[in-house]
């Protein structure tokens, strides 16, 4: 996603950011409240765009009770809106498309620090919601590897 357009019907929150569940790390998963996905016209499964310093995007699923007025999100997903623990980010839904082929640029210098088969990351990044420059995490055996989401092909450019 290059564009970033928000539904024409949704509201803009501006939510508290919080620590993500062990299971979402590196999935590009936001927790919201119920009460506050609906506030929002938004629902679980569809993406967030989330601003803090700059843009990121998530996709929405259900937090558990009392986390009224925050958003859970992964170190990852912070670091790509530019918010910290306990910072306000605007969320608002977003209408999105499905890539069919992606470029990445790895983030590191030297050596790669794993071997990843790209099986492998095919696996780990599908439906996971990104925009160009994001930073994607792909685990492995060995430790998570971090590449920057360059470009992406949708089904009519392929």
């Amino acid at each position: 996603m290059t564009e970033i357009e928000s539904s024409s019907l949704a509201v803009t929150l501006t939510l508290r950011v919080a620590e993500a569940r062990v299971e979402d790390i590196g999935h590009a998963i936001a927790r919201l409240a119920p009460a506050d996905l609906q506030r929002m016209g938004a629902r679980a499964g569809g993406v967030l765009k989330i601003t803090g310093g700059t843009i990121g995007v998530a996709r929405a699923e259900l937090s558990d009770d009392g986390h009224e007025g925050m958003i859970q999100m992964d170190g990852t997903c912070r670091s790509n809106c530019s918010a910290g623990l306990q910072e306000p980010v605007i969320v608002v839904p977003i209408e999105h498309e499905q890539a069919v082929a992606v470029r990445l640029s790895p983030l590191w210098v030297g050596a790669a620090p794993a071997t990843i088969a790209p099986d492998r990351m095919l696996e780990d990044l599908v439906g996971v919601p990104v925009i160009a420059g994001c930073v994607v995490r792909v685990p492995t055996f060995a430790k998570a590897v971090n590449f920057r989401w360059c470009e992406r092909f949708l089904r009519e450019q392929w």
